[in-house]
This record gives structure tokens, sequence and C-alpha cells, in this order.
């Protein structure tokens, strides 16, 4: 028997909502979208081994971090953008 690692399960179950995946197959109460079981089981979740499941999260954490250190070197760069012309005045 093949197993998933939550990490991966994770990361897949994610794609497949972004990518608007679950768009036709949810309900949605108070603005919360819902997904259920039997929906959640229609969809074919491709399972690669381990040792490419460990794979596939480490290079998704690899990017996830290089975009965390962009986001912060993007915000970095608005504030200087803001302050600049102020410290011109001085």
């Amino acid at each position: 028997m093949e197993c998933i690692l939550p990490d991966f399960l994770y990361y897949f179950l994610q794609y497949l909502w972004v990518t608007g995946a679950f768009n036709n197959s949810s309900t949605q109460t108070t603005n919360i979208a819902n997904i259920n079981n039997t929906i959640l089981s229609s969809f074919l979740i491709p399972l690669p081994s381990l040792f490419e499941q460990k794979e596939i999260v480490t290079h998704i954490e690899e990017f996830e971090l290089l975009v965390s250190q962009y986001k912060l070197l993007e915000q970095q760069a608005k504030q200087l953008d803001t302050e600049f012309p102020d410290k011109l005045k001085k």
C-alpha cells in the first residue's frame, strides 16, 4: 500500500484550490467554501514514491522561502522609494 505524506497532500490540495478545481464542486455557507468527503474523494491524486514526494515538498518549501525573502525585499524597496523624496529635501 502506498502512503502519502501530509505535506505533499497539503500542497497538492492547495494546488487544486488555486487552480480553481474546487470552484464547481464546493458549496458555500456564510462566505466559506466547503468540500465534503464525497466530492474530495472524486479527485485523483498523483501518488509518486515517498522519496519523490519528499523531494517535491523540499523544492516547494525552498521556493516558499525565496518568495518570502523576495516579499521582504520588495517591502523594503517600497519603503525606501517612499522615504527617498523626503531624504532628498534634507
